[in-house]
C-alpha cells in the first residue's frame, strides 16, 4: 500500500469512528497496513534540497568531513571515532533544531 492510498483508508476509518456511515469501510488488516505505511513514512524522512544544503553547510562550519573509503564521518575537534550518516543527521537535527 502506498501512502496516498493509506491517507485515504485512514481517513475513512476515521470518519466511520466518528459516526459517518454505518459499516466500517475497510478491515483490521487494511487498516494495520495503512498504520503501518504511515509508520514506516514518519520514521524515514524525506530531506529536500534546502535540508541538504542546510546539513553540508552546518558540516563545514563544524569541521566534519566525510571519508570516502570508510564511507563515516570525522571531526578533529569531537571525540568521535566515525560517525555513519544516521549518527550525524542527529546530531545536525539536534544542533539546528530540525
Amino acid at each position: 500500500m502506498n501512502t496516498k492510498e493509506s491517507v485515504n483508508v485512514l481517513k475513512a476509518h476515521n470518519e466511520w469512528r466518528r459516526g459517518h456511515g454505518n459499516d466500517m469501510p475497510h478491515g483490521p488488516a487494511t487498516i494495520g497496513e495503512a498504520i503501518d505505511t504511515m509508520i514506516a513514512e514518519v520514521e524515514n524522512p524525506r530531506y529536500f534540497a534546502k535540508d541538504v544544503q542546510s546539513f553540508f553547510s552546518w558540516a563545514d562550519n563544524n569541521g566534519w568531513y566525510y571519508g570516502k573509503l570508510t564511507e563515516l564521518w570525522y571531526n578533529d575537534e569531537e571525540e568521535f571515532e566515525g560517525l555513519t550518516i544516521e549518527e550525524i543527521l542527529k546530531i545536525w537535527k539536534e544542533a539546528t533544531k530540525l
